[in-house]
């Protein structure tokens, strides 16, 4: 747990940054987990991007990735794996909702914030999909579930919203 971060980081525009680690570091960390689907992905500072309520819903998330990479079960047939895939798709509702008035308010270029945004889309459309098959009987491996997750909450972090590290907030741009 990460008490205090927030005192460890440097205000911006009236917003808690730290850029201390950059992009590449975490890309890094990621390239050397790749294909390593059954080992815990826990929180990492590299992952922070310096606002406070949205690094915690990302601590959060990545705490229902690690509990499904951790299970016992085989598959999304089972109850306890459906029950997390559940709270996390509410979460994740949740989380772009309240990160997209972040992502409004930042001084980012309106291109990158519409792909940004299409980006929680497709996430949102992946997860309805994934519920879809479940219901039709189609049930995945823990493993492909992981990977699918971490594509959804770590690796979007990465691409996405490490990026919200380099434009103030409250300054919107063009």
């Amino acid at each position: 747990m990460m008490v205090g971060m927030d005192e460890t980081l440097p205000p911006v525009q009236g917003v808690w940054r730290d850029n201390t680690y950059g992009r590449k570091t975490v890309e890094n960390e990621r390239q050397g987990q790749a294909g390593r689907m059954n080992q815990t992905t826990h929180w990492q500072q590299a992952l922070s991007i310096g606002i406070s309520s949205v690094d915690k819903e990302h601590m959060a998330l990545i705490g229902v990735l690690d509990r499904l990479t951790e299970s016992d079960e085989a598959s999304t047939a089972s109850d306890s794996v459906s029950e997390l895939v559940t709270r996390l798709g509410t979460m994740l509702r949740a989380h772009f909702k309240h990160e997209e008035v972040f992502i409004r308010a930042s001084a980012m270029p309106d291109v990158d914030k519409e792909a940004h945004m299409q980006r929680h889309n497709q996430i949102l459309e992946q997860f309805v999909d994934l519920n879809m098959e479940a219901m039709g009987g189609r049930h995945r491996s823990l493993g492909e579930l992981g990977a699918l997750i971490k594509a959804w909450v770590v690796d979007h972090v990465v691409d996405y919203d490490l990026k919200l590290r380099d434009y103030p907030l409250g300054i919107a741009s063009s």
